[in-house]
């Protein structure tokens, strides 16, 4: 019985681990940008305008201001909030899955590095 309590927690063990892993990767990248903070910006932003498909611009956000506000210095953070009818329509009309309205809308960081990079 202890072998299979002891296998039964390794594996668990090992399934977290790779869960842990694995995640981040499926729902976040980081891709570098050729262009500084503003371009990247601008170029995101006309992007999504012209993405069709139900694509809008709910909202953009200097995620570094509050911090900056208290007196810390922090390199620029903007998030590009974006939201396609097409995908929050069916979230937000049923109650079962109503609940992932807290993933809405997209966001889209661009920030500079200690590097200088976008």
């Amino acid at each position: 019985m202890l072998k299979v309590v002891t296998g039964f927690l390794v594996g668990m063990a090992i399934a977290v681990l790779l869960v842990y892993k694995l995640a981040a990767g499926m729902m976040f990248r980081e891709v570098p940008s050729p262009f500084g903070m503003e371009e990247t910006v601008a170029r995101i932003q006309q992007n999504v305008l012209h993405a069709g498909n139900g694509w809008s611009l709910s909202g953009l956000r200097n995620a570094a201001k509050p911090i900056e506000m208290s007196g810390i210095n922090v390199l620029p953070v903007m998030m590009i909030e974006a939201c396609s009818t097409n995908y929050s329509a069916p979230i937000l009309k049923d109650d079962s899955l109503r609940f992932l309205s807290n993933l809405m809308p997209c966001k889209i960081s661009v920030y500079k590095k200690n590097d200088g990079k976008t």
